[in-house]
């Protein structure tokens, strides 16, 4: 004798119910203080980044690759801001500092 037992299918497995989890904060990049113009960071102002920190001002450089070029952070690059990198680049660093990335301008 066979004894058949009927069980119903249950359907597909289900998943648990999706829960609201909180999207964490961006960690904040640590500010280093940059030498206004000093786009390689080496605390020196060469004539080849016053010429690039010139280039971002008129628009034919991305400021992504010179963030020292901005010294208040504005995401432009001002005549004010270009003496700075000048002076710099004449007299040394020191003169006109600005905090590198806090914010940013891409």
């Amino acid at each position: 004798m066979v004894i058949v037992a009927w069980v119903p299918n249950p359907g597909p497995p289900t998943s648990p119910t999706p829960q609201n989890t909180p999207t964490p904060e961006p960690t904040r990049t640590p500010c280093k203080l940059a030498c206004a113009g000093d786009c390689g960071l080496d605390d020196s102002v060469t004539v080849d980044e016053v010429v690039f920190v010139t280039n971002v001002a008129l628009g034919t450089a991305p400021m992504r690759d010179c963030d020292a070029a901005d010294v208040n952070a504005d995401c432009s690059v001002t005549v004010e801001e270009l003496v700075a990198a000048v002076s710099n680049a004449l007299g040394g660093c020191g003169s006109i500092n600005r905090a590198r990335g806090c914010e940013g301008c891409f």
